[in-house]
């Protein structure tokens, strides 16, 4: 399994899968931001990976070319606000993009 492959980063991909599931997004829990920032760095690498995927699938003019289904998903960190709270990765869905179709357009 190559670095960078979606199989080595099936950790990352999997937190993304939750995320999409989750209605609201999911949230974990680290015990130092160092380890939050490094699955967000194995979310992003899954992404990436994903969309490479897709640009070998598709062809250029296909609508899915380069694109991932994680791409829809925002991921920030938190740092703890005391001693007492854990750092944590929040997965949650970004806004929707609309569609033309779904705007009330009047030419002037």
């Amino acid at each position: 399994m190559p670095a960078g492959s979606l199989e080595s980063l099936a950790d990352g991909r999997s937190l993304l899968e939750r995320a999409l599931l989750a209605p609201r997004g999911i949230k974990i829990s680290f015990t130092t931001f160092q380890e939050a920032k490094q699955q967000q760095q194995r979310c992003y690498s899954a992404r990436k990976a994903a969309k490479r995927e897709a640009a070998k699938q598709y062809p250029t003019e296909h609508p899915r070319h380069a694109t991932s289904p994680y791409d829809a998903l925002v991921l920030k960190l938190r740092p703890p606000s005391d001693q007492q709270e854990p750092t944590s990765l929040v997965i949650i869905p970004g806004p929707k993009l609309l569609e033309m179709s779904d705007l009330d357009i009047e030419e002037l």
